[in-house]
């Protein structure tokens, strides 16, 4: 790029100025006119100077706040890796206690006395438990022997064995939902599990981007205290640390929309794919 002529106007000038003032000892009307016209000159090149300070200002501002908002995205991101990180293992940990909990529960039934209970309008009395199953408990009782699903036994026995709610994660019993659905009901109840989870995707994009413009407004009014603070020549820090907590977190908002979007666009490939 050329550098700018700019800067010698005013040494010209004033050399201009020197030569009118000893050609007619700076009397004429002609001089006084040049002599105006530089100094507007001169005075608009200070102005201009002036200027581009301030403009070079804001865009240091600028670059600086777009690093802040870079560096928040970057610490969001390697957040959110890191929970998915700490979920991974919460889930391989859960089922390695599955793993020992099965083992441990069906060591310790056989031969372990319960409760008289009822179920399915049925009383048992003298229960001993001789088999617990992912499925079902079998035992002996006084009027001889028997066996009931999990999800059928009474609540005072499950809580006997255990079955709390987590730990009805580890047996989990199927339901029966009548014969095998056709493929073609199939692909549809899988087209409208991917149709809902796009709906309740963008709930959340919908949610995210009112936060946005409610954000916006926010900062818009920040703004327009931190003018009036200026002009009334009230301090302004703590207005602009405010103004740039907004900013921070507007812009980790529109950084989750844009994944969000992503995730969006994955769910609709797997929607065409549905054959």
């Amino acid at each position: 790029m050329f550098a700018s002529p700019t800067w010698k106007i005013p040494a010209v000038l004033a050399f201009s100025v020197l030569v009118l003032s000893g050609c007619d000892g700076g009397n004429s009307g002609q001089a006084k006119a040049l002599r105006d016209e530089i100094e507007q000159l001169n005075k608009h090149h200070y102005e201009a100077q002036q200027s581009a300070k301030r403009l070079q200002s804001q865009l240091d501002a600028a670059k600086g706040e777009a690093k802040k908002l870079e560096d928040a995205v970057k610490e969001a991101e390697a957040a959110q890796e890191e929970a998915k990180k700490e979920l991974e293992q919460i889930k391989k940990d859960f089922e390695a206690y599955k793993a020992k909990y099965k083992v441990s529960m069906r060591s310790q039934v056989p031969g372990l006395k319960l409760v008289d209970f009822t179920a399915q309008g049925k009383t048992y009395a003298n229960v001993v438990a001789m088999q617990f199953t992912d499925d079902l408990l079998a035992f002996n009782h006084a009027a001889g022997t028997g066996k009931l699903s999990l999800r059928d036994l009474p609540e005072i026995i499950r809580d006997y064995l255990g079955l709390t709610p987590v730990h009805q994660a580890v047996f989990v019993v199927a339901k029966a939902d009548g014969p095998p659905l056709s493929k073609a009901k199939q692909l549809e109840a899988k087209k409208l599990e991917v149709e809902a989870e796009t709906a309740d995707l963008d709930n959340v994009v919908r949610a995210m981007r009112s936060e946005v413009l409610a954000l916006e407004r926010q900062i818009g009014n920040v703004n327009q205290d931190i003018s009036r603070a200026s002009y009334q020549k009230r301090e302004t820090y703590q207005l602009e640390r405010a103004k740039e907590a907004l900013q921070l977190r507007k812009g980790q908002i529109e950084s989750e929309i844009l994944r969000q979007e992503v995730a969006r666009h994955e769910l609709v490939l797997r929607r065409m794919q549905i054959k």
